[in-house]
């Protein structure tokens, strides 16, 4: 019974789906009569209509690599990159009128072997007589080693220095995403040069329960997260974002604290409720909880780079955080 939602006029990023394809064998696109490859990749984000898409690529896993084996795996994601860049620059002297913006992937396990496959990865791009301009870079396989701040600052720090260092800093303005990272790294790898982020953090939040801190200026979500059956009504109304002015609107908060308890996959008649409720709905509440306070953080770090106080900043954060030791250690990298 809620009005329809508006329009939706945003971007849609369509990642190449390479984590599953390519770094699990349990998962494939046989079942669908598709083969995993850079062509069938690009011909589903082109028919889904992505704005911005990703290059197919193969994640590198946290292990122990030769220099030949390492090379190997990155010259997987190199080709599939180059291979996708080469097609839609055809398409684009082609007069096609689909030209997104191409994110070419980025792997590398240190700042060595990150600087060596961006080097090889533009070096081939420059030796291209067809050109697309409309590209970005994302870099790749720093979700195995979140835990490891100073690492996944290097690697990332290792990208951007080449990118700003090659053919006198050519590329170095075109957008860099980080795949699979965001949260607390955000400010750090904002400082670093990284424009954009995904990550599933507030989903699996939520599908554990759990609350997380609201996020304002005072305590930039520093606060440890609420399980479902502590919250209240009250701070709810303090977060109000829209997931929690809906739910107070609809007073759902004791239902959902009832509902988690019950059965998955059924519904659930509550007296208060004039409709059936499944449990899932609990679990979206809190994932959209999740994801707004993640979009505060982010508009929050926006401000903080048009201020220039983005050195600052990571300093506070860090601070309200208490990964203040963490903090030192990766930026001692710059």
């Amino acid at each position: 019974n809620e009005p329809a939602l508006p329009p939706y006029d945003l971007c849609f990023f369509l990642d190449s789906g390479g984590f599953k394809l390519l770094a699990n064998s349990d998962f494939n696109l046989d079942k669908f009569d598709l083969e995993t490859s850079p062509e069938t990749v690009y011909m589903l984000q082109k028919k889904l209509g992505g704005d911005l898409i990703a290059s197919l690529d193969q994640p590198i896993p946290p292990l122990d690599y030769s220099t030949s084996a390492l090379k190997k795996i990155q010259e997987t994601s190199i080709n599939n990159a180059l291979w996708l860049y080469d097609k839609i620059a055809a398409e684009k002297k082609a007069r096609s009128k689909y030209q997104p913006l191409v994110y070419l992937a980025i792997h590398g396990i240190d700042y060595e072997s990150t600087v060596n496959y961006v080097e090889k990865l533009l070096t081939a791009i420059e030796s291209r007589e067809l050109k697309y301009l409309n590209i970005g870079f994302a870099i790749g396989s720093l979700v195995p080693r979140r835990a490891n701040r100073a690492l996944v600052t290097t690697i990332v720090k290792a990208a951007k220095d080449t990118l700003r260092n090659f053919v006198g800093g050519k590329y170095f303005s075109k957008p860099v995403h980080a795949f699979g990272v965001g949260g607390d790294l955000v400010p750090t790898l904002s400082m670093l040069g990284v424009d954009t982020f995904d990550n599933n953090t507030y989903v699996q939040a939520g599908a554990n329960l759990k609350y997380q801190s609201i996020f304002d200026e005072n305590n930039l979500g520093s606060h440890k997260p609420i399980g479902i059956r502590e919250l209240t009504e009250e701070v709810l109304a303090e977060c109000g974002c829209k997931a929690c002015q809906r739910t107070l609107d609809h007073d759902l908060l004791d239902i959902y604290k009832k509902v988690v308890d019950q059965q998955r996959d059924v519904h659930h008649v509550f007296e208060k409720l004039d409709r059936k409720i499944i449990k899932s709905e609990a679990y979206t509440f809190l994932s959209m909880h999740n994801l707004q306070q993640e979009f505060r953080a982010i508009e929050h770090m926006s401000s903080m780079i048009q201020k220039d106080c983005c050195f600052d900043y990571c300093r506070m954060f860090a601070d309200k955080r208490k990964t203040k030791t963490n903090l030192y250690l990766y930026l001692a990298v710059l």
